[in-house]
């Protein structure tokens, strides 16, 4: 095996690099997706929020050197070996140079594709010799990445809004959703955030979607076994919760030797590659009896009538997670959903909640919880657009709210609460919003739901003691 620029001695040895080969060998784009994806099945749900509040703390001080002691730390790695049957002791996984890490693997095609991505994102610690070597031993397969094989697989359903980039919405004073992913970059910018200790809503809205699938009112309203699609709206960006959602689908399925959809729906190709790296690398057991595959369309536009729902598809599990309803209008969405769903259907919505608090203690929990850089480089990563508004030093992110009775612009659901996100005024125009985020009353949102003919099943909250709750829906008309 080739010798490697080495990590410092002081910390773990080759932190980076082993950690870029498990984010592979995973198939998962964040720090935080790897820790879930070891400790999905290896940790109990009720220790999960801490699991990886703690394994992410340690994997930065293991970065600024520390040495791994913790007992996190240890079952970390211990999830590490059992999920790939490695055998190795924690210690030695945790000491060894990266070429003997690689060797404790299978060496099977993951395994090839995996080592093909740890070259291509570590020219700076990987000197030549060590990459040619890697090369060598592992074929030419390697230069090959996981987004031009999934780039396969994406269904391009233009429709007239795909046009729209971030200066159109600059243009009219707010940037919508569509026009928002439009820019190539807000992916990584997603990334970045949801990477971070600052976006608690992401990990939230996984483990309460794993909580929904274990359920009571889930397993009554899946019991007839007629579902054989779901889509994600919206989904790009969230494999995690992709697995979630299709492992339940397969596991809920009654139809004997049926053929299964799950269908990762989203605007932008980029996010939606974030999400096909962690299932089309040749091994993934969703792969069997579950066909994976990708809708590059607005979800605010199923009502089009270029969009047709595929014939084979008996009941359907729709689902709007990481509360992406409170990021647009929800007449739109409902109206959207309304023409390809059926009587019988099923809707997970994703929603935060206003909680316990009064008007002035959310504006104030909106202004302290969003005020971090990640988000502020996500939401102003459109103004870096074609003739964009962004200047040599970044305009500050401004975050006013909207609540209590009254007309909110923002929201067709009664008391609902909204955060604003806009910059301040620039080149002499207005502000511009970047963003919205709403927050509702439980039971104003169902009453509105059943306007379209949806009626609420069940709600499951986030094990921790967020406000963010999953939603379960059936149509009934």
């Amino acid at each position: 095996m080739p010798q490697l620029k080495k990590a410092s001695r002081s910390g773990l040895h080759d932190w980076q690099l082993k950690k870029s080969l498990l984010k592979a060998l995973y198939g998962v784009p964040y720090d935080k997706a790897l820790i879930t994806a070891a400790a999905d099945g290896n940790v109990p749900d009720s220790r999960m929020s801490d699991f990886i509040d703690k394994c992410y703390d340690t994997f930065r001080r293991w970065q600024d050197g520390s040495r791994p002691t913790a007992p996190k730390s240890i079952q970390f790695w211990e999830c590490i070996i059992h999920d790939y049957e490695l055998d190795v002791t924690v210690r030695r996984a945790m000491s060894c140079p990266i070429e003997n890490f690689i060797a404790l693997f299978p060496q099977d095609k993951k395994l090839i594709t995996a080592v093909g991505e740890l070259t291509a994102e570590n020219d700076k610690v990987l000197d030549s010799d060590a990459k040619a070597e890697l090369l060598r031993q592992y074929g030419s397969t390697t230069g090959v990445t996981w987004a031009a094989a999934a780039d396969e697989y994406i269904v391009h359903a233009n429709t007239r809004t795909n046009v729209e980039g971030p200066l159109t919405g600059m243009q009219a004073g707010r940037i919508q959703v569509h026009q928002f992913y439009c820019w190539p970059e807000t992916a990584k910018a997603w990334s970045a955030l949801v990477d971070s200790d600052n976006y608690r809503m992401y990990i939230d809205c996984w483990l309460s979607l794993r909580a929904l699938v274990e359920s009571a009112h889930w397993k009554a309203a899946v019991s007839n076994g007629r579902y054989n699609a779901a889509v994600a709206l919206g989904g790009g960006g969230s494999p995690d919760k992709d697995r979630v959602l299709a492992n339940s689908l397969r596991s809920s399925s009654k139809q004997e030797g049926a053929q299964l959809s799950y269908v990762i729906n989203d605007i932008s190709d980029d996010m939606i590659r974030v999400s096909a790296k962690r299932f089309h690398r040749g091994e993934d057991e969703l792969a069997q009896g579950v066909e994976i595959t990708y809708l590059q369309r607005d979800f605010l536009l199923l009502d089009d009538e270029e969009y047709k729902r595929p014939s084979n598809w008996d009941s359907v599990i729709w689902a709007i997670l990481g509360g992406t309803i409170g990021n647009v209008y929800e007449r739109d969405f409902f109206r959207s959903i309304s023409a390809p769903s059926r009587v019988g259907d099923l809707l997970i919505v994703g929603v935060d909640t206003i909680g316990d608090d009064t008007a002035d203690a959310f504006e104030e929990r909106m202004r302290t919880q969003y005020r971090c850089k990640e988000l502020d480089e996500l939401l102003l990563t459109p103004l870096d657009a074609p003739a964009g508004q962004r200047g040599a030093e970044d305009p500050l992110v401004e975050v006013s709210v909207i609540a209590g009775p009254g007309h909110n612009p923002y929201s067709n659901v009664p008391n609902s609460w909204t955060a604003v996100f806009s910059t301040p005024p620039l080149s002499g125009r207005d502000h511009i919003v970047l963003a919205t985020s709403t927050r509702y009353v439980l039971d104003d949102f169902f009453g509105y739901a059943r306007r379209f003919g949806w009626e609420h099943l069940g709600t499951t909250p986030a094990p921790s003691d967020s406000t963010f709750r999953q939603v379960l829906l059936r149509r009934v008309e």
